[in-house]
């Protein structure tokens, strides 16, 4: 745990970070002892909360939660136990809270009024998570997209996308088996694409992971990272070989399905 032996300046609240637009962590002064009573936070030990109401007063409600879930109690043992093993003065997690405001108010405004309290050592308005990091372009390593004279499994896919039409726009593919996970970052086609309506199931021991693979090989997005699908131009669809209230393979039924949903000229990837 951080000591916090002295007051931030308010300006470092500045400049804005993408944040709640209604939630403000508040953290009180080392020497208080605010604990939450009636939904109310209240001060047994200084006068942290000084001020606090008056910049509050004009909102139609507020409320106030510990930033912690652990009992008061536990919180204060585990302060206790953190300044013997340490020897040094260490901040009580009791004394954090999360402040909710009605949405629509200046949330930087408020955090600064508070923070300017003698009381109250940061409040900063509550950020949101940051966006995860692209990972790196990996289609130079899909050797089967170079040509056959560069590599036994190329495909010569590269120098088809210099063709018209030869990404796969306008073709639809559908594959036939089990196990997708819809929500991948890189195959946003994936997103609405089953057409079996019966309720799927995967093989004992199976995964989502394979019937992903595929797709992510014929269709994943050609959008300079992750890797790139062979016809990534293509329209995608999804049907179950391995589905019902008592699962059973019935590939036969999924072809038809597919053949129902599909155009001449469009692919079907059993």
């Amino acid at each position: 745990m951080l000591l916090f032996g002295m007051k931030l300046p308010v300006q470092a609240a500045d400049p804005p970070y993408p944040c709640e637009e209604d939630l403000i962590e508040v953290m009180f002064s080392p020497d208080s002892r605010v604990r939450l009573r009636d939904g109310v936070p209240v001060d047994l030990a200084t006068k942290a909360m000084t001020g606090v109401n008056e910049i509050l007063s004009g909102f139609d409600w507020t409320e106030w939660n510990r930033i912690c879930s652990l009992p008061e109690e536990r919180l204060d043992e585990l302060h206790a136990s953190g300044e013997a093993n340490t020897g040094k003065t260490l901040y009580n997690l009791n004394n954090i809270y999360r402040l909710r405001i009605p949405v629509g108010n200046d949330i930087w405004q408020v955090s600064r009024d508070l923070e300017s309290l003698p009381g109250i050592i940061l409040a900063r308005p509550v950020p949101k998570p940051m966006p995860p990091p692209l990972v790196g372009d990996y289609e130079p390593e899909q050797g089967y997209l170079d040509s056959a004279g560069c590599t036994p499994t190329g495909i010569d896919a590269e120098y088809a996308w210099t063709l018209t039409g030869g990404n796969g726009t306008g073709v639809t593919v559908c594959d036939l088996e089990y196990g997708w996970y819809y929500n991948h970052a890189d195959i946003t086609k994936a997103v609405g694409s089953q057409i079996n309506p019966y309720p799927l199931s995967l093989p004992a021991g199976e995964t989502d992971d394979h019937g992903t693979a595929v797709i992510g090989v014929m269709v994943s997005d050609g959008n300079g990272w992750g890797t790139t699908g062979i016809s990534h131009g293509a329209s995608l669809k999804t049907c179950g070989t391995y589905y019902g209230t008592s699962p059973a393979w019935n590939v036969p039924d999924a072809i038809t399905m597919a053949i129902n949903a599909l155009s001449a000229g469009d692919v079907i990837l059993l």
